[in-house]
């Protein structure tokens, strides 16, 4: 079964990324164009250069590149970017993760006693969650949250065998999920090791338990995993910390950015109908709600599961319920009456932002208590004693009223459409009532099947023969469909094309370093003297890749500014000082720093800046063309070299 269950999550991982197998589509999603791509193929060239990669030269004026985390340089899956094609690789190291995820629960399951077709379950429930799927694009928390299946394992083993072999895994395993990047993930994993080190009845579901070690020893255990965890990531670790020390996080963040994206009460009837409110359909609702996550969809399927676990293990899974419902508050982040007191008192949560990325647990936990719930449905039925028949009925008036709403929703589809649009449930307050309607009548389907599927299995004992495989092929299709084409790829060859901008300023052969203007890289782009301009050309640009900023260290372009996470606060302020100008040319700073083009799309009216390129445009040097809101390319003519040096200097301390 342990193999069919391999084969069977590799196919699915494989079968949902299909398109991208053969690196000829790349996965360009959201973060994953600019902020996850470029870096790595920077660190790859240089490794297979014979440099080792401590250092980007292209963003920031110069800025550290293993410290940042965000690339992944030291994260062992990332070696098949050295051993394959990049772009083929870059797709396989996401799509392995997600087998990887549901193996790794897999195995937790198993050692929670779970029969095989539960841990199949529990590996699909966490494998093909909303969380996963909205985190591939994320990959620095995709990359950390696959291992926290494997973590909680070892670490459950380390204690109930007094075994520090196991603590040692376990902290190597932490390290593997610190060098994935996702600091939040590693964050909150070491709090729930704390907690089930304190209290180790959190996933004691059985009735009877071997005798555990004694709380100092169990404290022993994990203070064992943590320096062997900071010992095997100590060449990422502390080249991170430094630079954090010396970063625009060193002092926290506000208390508005650090509670950006927190999950709101009115996003959990999102666990069932997916993107409700339709969060993604314009920029201001993009920002003002939770839209880190696209989606948390997990279905009715486990839920009814979760819900014959809970009730058979009662008691037993209370401390289970609480620390997922702890998780759950910690992902609402500001809409909770406790998170500003953590922001304020508690160590690193005011470095933290997004609080929505802590649904991690919560997800592992829904898998845990799906993949025992099956086994508890499944021995419930074979007992067939009236606590079981009662939840059947339960279930079977449940299927009932969704079959009479489903019923309702096809039979007089129309009305109910209308009837929502009258009452403003449509577009722009939530997402389109089309779409809303099709997600409720495939959330009451796969209900109404689930149902009718165990129904089955309660009277008659051959149908209870099928019913492992009805309770997987139902989740499988229920889960996969619901986010199926979830991720966006790009043909590598348009990926990789330099655009106008980079195209312009490549050609330039010197030693020199690029500006975008502030107001460049966040106004829409808009073209009002239509006949000045190539429509085909325009229409066929990609507008966040000619603002050059990210893409440019694919093309080896210098830029002084730059999308990593962790910035260094000295720079910062620099970078601040010339952004805060009214002009660019109202300090000599970019000069200094060796900027010989600045990219910018309001007028720029100065003697040391002379327009060079208008992209797009039929004629660059038409009359009225540069007043144009479009990307125009300015040459500064008073640039300094890289390197110079000068006779008469003052060093100013401090930041006055």
């Amino acid at each position: 079964m342990f193999f069919f269950a391999l084969i069977y999550l590799a196919a699915l991982s494989a079968l949902y990324f299909y398109p991208v197998l053969n690196g000829a589509l790349l996965l360009t999603e959201r973060d994953l164009s600019v902020f996850f791509i470029p870096p790595r193929h920077l660190w790859v060239e240089a490794l297979k250069a014979g440099e080792f990669p401590l250092w980007n030269p292209y963003t920031y004026g110069g800025h550290p590149l293993l410290a940042t985390l965000q690339p992944g340089v030291l994260y062992p899956v990332n070696a098949l970017l050295l051993l394959l094609p990049f772009d083929l690789a870059f797709n396989w190291t996401i799509i392995v993760h997600f087998f990887l995820s549901g193996v790794f629960t897999y195995l937790l399951l198993r050692d929670l006693k779970a029969s095989k077709t539960g841990s199949l379950i529990g590996a699909l429930v966490f494998m093909l969650s909303g969380y996963l799927f909205s985190s591939h694009n994320l990959i620095s928390t995709l990359f950390s949250v696959t291992w926290a299946p494997l973590v909680i394992m070892l670490y459950r083993r380390a204690v109930r065998q007094d075994s520090y072999l196991y603590g040692a895994i376990t902290g190597i395993s932490l390290a593997v999920m610190f060098l994935g990047g996702g600091i939040e993930v590693l964050f909150g994993t070491l709090l729930f090791l704390t907690f089930y080190t304190l209290m180790p009845s959190i996933l004691r579901f059985e009735s009877s338990h071997d005798n555990e070690p004694l709380l100092i020893k169990r404290s022993c255990l994990l203070a064992s995993s943590v320096l062997i965890f900071i010992f095997v990531s100590a060449a990422g670790l502390f080249p991170f910390i430094e630079l954090s020390r010396l970063s625009t996080r060193a002092g926290g963040l506000s208390y508005h950015e650090a509670t950006t994206w927190s999950f709101d009460l009115k996003d959990f009837i999102q666990f069932f109908i997916p993107d409700l409110y339709g969060y993604g359909t314009s920029n201001e609702k993009y920002w003002a709600n939770q839209s880190w996550l696209k989606t948390v969809y997990t279905g009715a399927i486990p839920l009814l599961l979760s819900a014959f676990f809970f009730l058979k293990a009662r008691g037993r899974a209370m401390l289970f319920i609480l620390i997922a419902l702890f998780y759950l508050s910690l992902a609402m982040g500001k809409n909770t009456l406790f998170y500003q007191y953590l922001y304020s008192y508690f160590p690193f949560f005011n470095k933290i932002r997004y609080p929505v990325k802590f649904l991690f647990l919560p997800f592992v936990f829904a898998a845990i208590s799906s993949g025992m719930g099956y086994d508890s449905l499944l021995k419930g039925l074979a007992e067939r004693g009236k606590g079981i028949k009662r939840l059947v009925i339960a279930l079977l008036a449940i299927a009932t009223l969704a079959a009479l709403l489903l019923a309702v929703l096809q039979w007089f589809d129309a009305g109910v459409k209308a009837f929502l649009v009258q009452g403003g449930i449509d577009y722009p307050e939530y997402n389109r009532a089309d779409i809303n309607i099709f997600n409720t009548k495939r959330l009451l389907f796969f209900t109404i099947v689930f149902a009718i599927g165990v129904y089955f299995a309660f009277r008659s004992s051959q149908a209870r023969r099928f019913l492992p495989y009805f309770a997987v092929l139902t989740l499988t299709f229920d889960l996969f469909f619901a986010h199926n084409g979830y991720y966006h790829a790009t043909p590598r060859e348009e990926y990789y094309k330099k655009g106008e901008v980079m195209g312009y300023i490549s050609s330039d052969t010197g030693l020199f370093r690029v500006f975008v203007t502030p107001k460049t890289l966040k106004d829409d782009i808009t073209f009002t003297g239509a006949a000045m301009f190539d429509t085909a050309l325009l229409k066929s640009m990609d507008f966040s890749k000619e603002r050059v900023t990210g893409y440019n260290m694919l093309h080896r372009i210098f830029d002084i500014s730059g999308v990593d996470v962790i910035k260094r606060s000295d720079y910062s302020l620099l970078y601040d000082l010339i952004s805060a100008q009214k002009a660019a040319d109202s300090t000599n700073i970019p000069a200094m720093l060796n900027v010989k083009y600045v990219v910018s799309t309001p007028k720029i009216e100065s003697k040391e800046l002379k327009l060079r390129k208008v992209v797009g445009a039929l004629k660059d040097f038409a009359p009225g063309i540069e007043d144009e809101n479009a990307l125009k390319i300015y040459e500064n003519l008073n640039f300094l070299p890289r390197f110079y040096t000068v006779k008469d200097f003052r060093v100013m301390r401090g930041q006055d």
